[in-house]
């Protein structure tokens, strides 16, 4: 052997082992941020209290009717599918087809025996929210790397829309039990500075009939289920640190707090036949009331406040944003579906038009604000931010207390309120249409499941890069 050769060896000798530990290098362990131990634990308090003040007005806390789901029928249960769909989005092709038919599987079975055993079967999503708790535990416990790194981003996105879910079916019966005072007639006359379009759409709803009607009953009914699907497009090849799901749950976190603040029960209670005896008149949706002069009115215990914002439409504009840069059909899509929730929450009396408002500033400016996960936070980003969240608390504080001004020249409140939207809309617009493409970090995608690509959201900056495997 030659000297030459015996000093190759090493060099050698060293590439393969710098080879060899390339993929335990990309199999180790992050870090858990501390803002995911906080939020925990945030989340764990909100948890107690909401339990604490279920117990005090006798009601089931969210706890308590999450485990029934495994056993017994719950309205909520079909959205535990969505949760799974968010976690099985990011597993491998094979456990993703096996933990999905073993949910149907469990589900067939107990609609089977719930069948012979009671007659009827009314709801389902147990075998999904069982499958759902098992698959945490696997990813817990074997599975490792990147792939556990997924698959508990995918479970922490499922597990917060299914307890999202739950939670705030209990909290509107909470709102309905602290808030005996509903504050309508306010909103009403402020209503009118925008033509009270609750009204006109009501009428036009009638117009349409019954195929009408249920066509935009799905497309109100179904927007958390279009939500989930257009985060599947989006997670379909790794995940995005900014998605469409994460500012759906931060909506719906935030956004039930204000109706403690302003709580409204919606036209066709307040001003129809839905509300029964605590309704002003039974007039909805063909005659406005003539009333000048607002006040509190005390309404039942068990009809929910949550009108103002509507979080509805506040989705409804998220999945329109978050589809403006994927494919022509979800544009469609996008587009189809913020247009039919704005008629669906008018035509049906569940919402003013001022409700509506709010929810679209409030949706841009919690999406602003999530887009720093990306970009980060500039100075027009805090600008947008900080006029969005004056805007809301303006127009809370203006339909409040401003009812006299606002019916003394209902003309110019109106281009206030909506000069106060287009604002925030082009302020948004701008602020998406100046961030350059960046880069990202995306997750190293299991064997079989798909690899990185340019992200659907590439508008707000997302553009995914390629790790050496």
């Amino acid at each position: 052997m030659s000297p030459n050769n015996v000093h190759c060896w090493p060099i050698v000798h060293y590439r393969i082992r710098v080879l060899l530990d390339r993929p335990a290098l990309l199999q180790r362990q992050p870090h858990v941020p501390p803002r995911f131990v906080l939020g925990a634990a945030l989340a764990a308090v909100l948890l107690v209290g909401i339990e604490v003040v279920c117990a005090r007005l006798h009601l089931s806390g969210p706890t308590v009717l999450l485990l029934r789901s495994y056993v017994f029928e719950e309205p909520a249960a079909p959205g535990i599918y969505c949760g799974l769909a968010l976690m099985l989005v990011l597993l491998r092709p094979r456990l993703r087809w096996l933990a999905l038919g073993s949910a149907v599987t469990i589900d067939l079975v107990l609609a089977v025996a719930r069948l012979l055993l009671h007659g009827h079967v009314r709801s389902f999503g147990s075998g999904a929210l069982i499958v759902l708790t098992a698959l945490a535990g696997y990813a817990v416990l074997r599975l490792r790397g990147i792939e556990q790194v997924n698959a508990l981003r995918g479970l922490a996105c499922g597990a917060a829309l299914v307890a999202a879910t739950t939670m705030g079916n209990v909290w509107l019966e909470i709102t309905a039990q602290v808030r005996p005072m509903v504050l309508d007639e306010y909103v009403e006359v402020a209503d009118r500075a925008l033509g009270s379009p609750s009204w006109a759409m009501g009428e036009l709803f009638e117009v349409l009939g019954t195929p009408g009607h249920y066509l935009f009953l799905a497309v109100y009914s179904m927007l958390p289920l279009t939500a989930v699907f257009v985060a599947v497009v989006q997670l379909r090849r790794g995940w995005l640190r900014h998605n469409v799901m994460l500012t759906f749950i931060a909506l719906g976190a935030l956004g039930p707090a204000i109706y403690l603040l302003f709580p409204v029960v919606g036209p066709v209670y307040a001003f129809g036949s839905a509300g029964g005896p605590f309704a002003l008149s039974t007039q909805w949706a063909h005659q406005v009331p003539s009333f000048s002069v607002a006040q509190p009115l005390r309404f039942d215990n068990f009809t929910p406040r949550n009108c103002m914002p509507s979080l509805h439409t506040a989705w409804a504009v998220i999945l329109f944003v978050h589809t403006r840069s994927m494919s022509r059909w979800m544009r469609v899509l996008g587009a189809v579906w913020l247009l039919g929730t704005l008629a669906a929450t008018l035509g049906f009396g569940y919402h003013y038009g001022v409700d509506l408002v709010v929810g679209a500033v409030f949706a841009l400016t919690v999406e602003a604000a999530m887009q720093s996960r990306v970009q980060g936070w500039d100075r027009a980003r805090v600008q947008l931010v900080a006029y969005g969240s004056a805007v809301v608390t303006a127009l809370l504080l203006g339909v409040r207390y401003g009812t006299t001004w606002i019916g003394a020249d209902p003309v110019m409140s109106g281009v206030l309120i909506l000069g106060a939207l287009g604002a925030m809309v082009a302020g948004f617009y701008r602020l998406t249409a100046a961030q350059r493409p960046v880069l990202v970090h995306r997750s190293i995608r299991p064997s079989g499941v798909g690899t990185p690509a340019r992200a659907p959201f590439a508008d707000a900056g997302q553009i995914g890069r390629t790790i050496p495997r």
